[in-house]
């Protein structure tokens, strides 16, 4: 075989691993369309010379076929262009995945409480929980609290699905007036939380607690997803004065298919 030929017979072995490395390339650059353009190109020009080589069946006497010798050296390119491709993609994944956990999300004000956070399990939504949440709490007199918050999620919230906050309040816990809390869940529909890619969110400063008097109560921050075409359940549970004033309990919001996904705890001083 002359010095031609063999530059010939590694032309496709040689372009097959260029498209793969630049698959590989482009993936972790994030460059996706280019990335799959590659890798077509890669199994295409891996897989087509492979079969046009293979030898054709042989047969002894009696008919019996005799198995067709692979041609290594087509194998081993694929092959080597399969795992180029699926280690970008491992790397990629682990690469993501690292981002989202120790991505440092946006803080509140001072002073700043990290909240003992508590990750309820769901099976509908296995790989999305509730990872982190800080806040910042100030007194104004003895009545009124004003919270801020920001928080990050583990996971993706689904496209058919809405993150919200449900606050509840401690009912083992009382209020400046002796009160306890009612365990009740309180919603509003324009609190929706929209996580950043690293799973980041936050909430501005407002009033805290739901009445004047409200501190002493132990509050705990719920977020849970509302699916989509269920949110006007929820609306409906608010929109009488009982339920704005009183709160909703678990059935009611398993019944308009909110699924919670865990809780920070907030405590709050008495005066």
């Amino acid at each position: 075989m002359g010095d031609s030929e063999k530059l010939r017979g590694w032309a496709v072995p040689l372009v097959v691993l260029a498209a793969s490395s630049m698959a590989a390339i482009a993936l972790l650059l994030g460059l996706e369309t280019m990335s799959w353009v590659a890798a077509g190109i890669a199994v295409i020009l891996g897989i087509v010379p492979l079969l046009r080589t293979l030898p054709p069946m042989a047969r002894v006497g009696g008919g019996n076929a005799v198995r067709r010798t692979p041609n290594w050296a087509q194998l081993a390119t694929l092959a080597a262009a399969v795992v180029i491709i699926g280690a970008a993609v491992g790397i990629k994944g682990v690469i993501g995945q690292n981002s989202a956990e120790g991505a440092a999300c946006a803080r509140p004000r001072d002073p700043i409480t990290e909240a003992k956070v508590t990750s309820a399990g769901s099976n509908a939504f296995p790989d999305l929980r509730m990872k982190s949440m800080a806040y910042s709490l100030s007194y104004n007199g003895t009545e009124f609290m004003y919270l801020e918050v920001t928080g990050q999620i583990v996971g993706e919230v689904p496209d058919d699905q809405l993150l919200y906050p449900f606050g509840t309040a401690d009912p083992k816990s009382r209020d400046m007036y002796n009160n306890p809390g009612s365990g009740r869940f309180f919603w509003g529909k324009d609190e929706l939380i929209v996580p950043d890619r690293n799973g980041c969110w936050s909430k501005p400063q407002r009033e805290f607690g739901g009445y004047a008097g409200a501190r002493g109560l132990t509050f705990y921050y719920h977020l849970g997803l509302v699916p989509r075409g269920q949110l006007s359940c929820l609306q409906a549970l608010v929109s009488t004065k009982a339920g704005r004033e009183h709160g909703q309990n678990t059935a009611e919001l398993a019944r308009c298919g909110v699924t919670l996904l865990g809780y920070a705890h907030i405590p709050t001083d008495r005066p």
